[in-house]
């Protein structure tokens, strides 16, 4: 599969931290993916959507892939690392 320039893809330990991040994360949340690594996804997200992601990362202990959820991030955190 391709990305799109705004996509971000996740991957998170068992824990909810980020054990993998590619794609636009300069551009979404001027970060590098390797300065993301080992912190809370939950950080991340917008307060709006902080319910809705627990929601899902409680779902996704059940299932082993979730496909096309979409999330909110935080845009206050631009270059800024939680």
């Amino acid at each position: 599969f391709a990305f799109a320039s705004a996509d971000l893809l996740m991957e998170l330990n068992d824990k909810g931290n980020i054990a993998y991040a590619d794609g636009a994360t300069m551009g979404l949340l001027g970060l590098k993916a390797e300065d993301m690594l080992g912190k809370s996804f939950i950080s991340f997200v917008n307060d709006a959507d902080v319910k809705t992601a627990h929601e899902i990362l409680s779902d996704a202990e059940h299932i082993s892939r979730l496909e096309n959820v979409k999330i909110r991030l935080n845009s206050k955190l631009h270059g800024k690392l939680p």
